[in-house]
């Protein structure tokens, strides 16, 4: 048996809550109850998605959380050319550690 300590948004706590409330049991067992349902009838592994959307998945399953327009889209990373551009776009015309620098001041 393992212990998972999550952060998750507001809103899917108070689902979770809610679902809890109706059903009388404890947020942690309505919690537990969702992932094992959802979690022992999967595959061993699946290479096609990532831990994340697998357990985002298993929430929306559940009940606990809504589908986001966004909630299918694969993240994809940002390549190096992208980064210096928005690198220029939202600098200050310095390095992050002058200004980090500059911002201390006297409390060095």
């Amino acid at each position: 048996m393992s212990k998972l300590y999550v952060h998750l948004p507001d809103r899917i706590t108070k689902n979770i809550r809610e679902r809890a409330t109706e059903t009388g049991y404890t947020v942690e067992r309505v919690v537990a109850d969702t992932l094992k349902s959802t979690f022992a009838n999967a595959p061993k592994k699946s290479k096609s998605l990532s831990e994340r959307e697998r357990a985002l998945r298993a929430l929306i399953a559940a009940g606990l959380v809504r589908p986001s327009k966004n909630s299918s889209r694969a993240i994809r990373r940002v390549s190096a050319k992208r980064r210096a551009e928005l690198a220029k776009a939202f600098s200050k015309g310095k390095p992050l550690s002058e200004i980090v620098i500059e911002d201390r001041g006297e409390r060095v």
